[in-house]
């Protein structure tokens, strides 16, 4: 089952970001993962050169517990196709949890980095169908656009 999963993520992840052409860097990847939630919770600027756009939401309630998930693009100054995605997911009144979706002409260790981060952080089955769906939703919205 975890390896069937591995492969939708793969595959939403490769169909979400295919419009993209500025290659995600090692830098982009680290502020999306590790910077970028100073933006969210402290109010922090975001990083200079960059912009972001929201491509989609979703939020679902199971029992008395909600989650979201919120993909943006990250966008370098002066370009208009996204650099990465930003995935954010947060279970009730738990941390945000940041993912990097890499443009798929990224280097093969971002993608492993970001296939690592997911696994250790979605190790529970329900964690990641609930992410599977939200990104399944958002590219359905993106696609109808």
């Amino acid at each position: 089952m975890k390896t069937l999963t591995n492969y939708l993520f793969i595959a939403l992840a490769m169909i979400i970001t295919s419009a993209m052409t500025g290659q995600t860097t090692q830098t982009e990847y680290d502020y999306i993962t590790k910077g970028f939630k100073d933006f969210i919770t402290k109010g922090a600027d975001i990083k200079s050169g960059y912009k972001t756009k929201i491509v989609g939401t979703w939020d679902f309630n199971k029992g008395n517990e909600s989650r979201r998930v919120v993909c943006q693009s990250l966008i370098r100054n002066g370009e208009k196709k996204p650099c990465g995605t930003i995935v954010f997911y947060q279970r009730a009144k738990n941390p945000i949890i940041l993912l990097c979706i890499p443009t798929p002409d990224a280097d093969e260790a971002i993608w492993n980095q970001s296939f690592s981060l997911m696994k250790s952080v979605f190790n529970d089955g329900t964690a990641m169908q609930t992410l599977i769906m939200a990104l399944m939703r958002i590219d359905s919205q993106e696609a109808a656009q």
